[in-house]
């Protein structure tokens, strides 16, 4: 579940970017990572080193938290043990409640949209792990053109959404997650298009529901 700071590094990887005064683009830094797995039933380490998020797939409904779920590639993994790799115990989380709809809110061509029932954003770096002889590690990674793609899903109240999808109009799409305690994200695509709108007309009474896939550009 998606809480306030405790995924910043993972993002910054996701990003190729640094935070800056609360602030996160897209950039051209590569951050790699030691990520260090403990079995505890077993009392095992196991750690992948030289890691970078390839993938982040973001859910937004009125029936759950958000969640996140992240991809990552390695240059190396290594077999299980004993031994940590740290000397010291790792800092724990912050202890943020997770976002929830109730908190939330959706602008859609910079005006907020009181109709959206989820938001799904999936972000792909297109990451190759390229390996030689000789070396059962991973030479290095190479970063590929990042992909933004998503769904965005409204009750059907006019046809303002599905007009432009049909001209091919360009829209901006900001999400904002909040706690209820002040702290708070927003994740902003400046320049969208919308590739489909479905609208299923299903038997039996109830709204209509548009969905809305796209991919930012």
């Amino acid at each position: 579940n998606l809480c306030f700071q405790n995924f910043d590094t993972l993002l910054e990887s996701l990003m190729f970017g640094t935070w800056s005064s609360d602030e996160l683009r897209v950039g051209n830094s590569p951050l790699a990572l030691t990520i260090e797995r403990h079995f505890i039933d077993i009392n095992q380490y196991q750690v992948m080193r030289g890691a970078q998020v390839n993938t982040l797939s973001m859910t937004t409904n009125t029936e759950n938290y958000t969640t996140l779920s992240f991809d990552l590639i390695g240059r190396s993994l290594t077999g299980l043990s004993n031994t940590s790799v740290s000397a010291s115990p790792y800092t724990a989380q912050s202890d943020f409640d997770a976002f929830f709809h109730c908190e939330g809110e959706v602008e859609e061509g910079g005006v907020v949209l009181g109709i959206v029932t989820s938001v799904d954003i999936s972000f792909t770096n297109n990451l190759t792990a390229n390996y030689v002889i000789g070396n059962c590690d991973a030479d290095d990674i190479t970063p590929g053109v990042i992909d933004i793609t998503g769904t965005l899903t409204v009750n059907l109240v006019d046809n303002t959404l599905i007009n432009k999808f049909m001209t091919g109009a360009y829209s901006s799409l900001k999400l904002t997650l909040a706690d209820g305690a002040g702290n708070s994200m927003s994740f902003y695509l400046p320049k969208i298009k919308y590739t489909a709108a479905n609208a299923p007309i299903e038997s039996g009474s109830g709204l209509i529901s548009l969905s809305l896939p796209f991919t930012a550009v």
